[in-house]
């Protein structure tokens, strides 16, 4: 399954258990957006969601998360603005649930962030990778 069909499905499950709000509706209009616009890509896709449906942050994020595939939540990660607190508590929320060594790359790319690294240095059963990576900047 490609990532846009993950995420479709993971909106779908989520839509179904959602009561109507603006919020779900301005939602639904990026995923209808997302599954028009086939060539889109992530760097299009999220200066959209920027633009014109981050009033729906608290629906659209969880829905990517909810896919829980390592290249969706690498790219979530690669263009979050963490220096924004609701992203950079997006970000924590990511670090305390995912399987770190699926997502092993992703926790590197969060370890390069100095605000992220205490919240990753609390997992247990890190990859060393990502255990070297914080530990290097540290040392730095």
């Amino acid at each position: 399954m490609n990532q846009r069909e993950q995420i479709l499905s993971a909106w779908k499950r989520r839509k179904a258990t959602r009561a109507p709000s603006p919020h779900v509706r301005l939602a639904d209009e990026f995923f209808q957006m997302m599954e028009s616009h086939p060539d889109i890509c992530w760097e299009e896709l999220t200066e959209e969601f920027r633009q014109k449906y981050y009033e729906a942050f608290d629906e659209i994020v969880p829905v990517l998360m909810a896919t829980d595939d390592p290249l969706i939540l690498h790219n979530l990660v690669r263009f979050a603005d963490l220096s924004n607190p609701k992203e950079a508590e997006a970000a924590k929320k990511l670090i305390r649930s995912v399987d770190p060594d699926k997502h092993e790359v992703t926790m590197l790319t969060l370890a390069a962030d100095q605000e992220m690294r205490p919240t990753i240095s609390k997992r247990s059963q890190l990859p060393d990778s990502v255990k070297a990576a914080i530990s290097a900047k540290v040392d730095a």
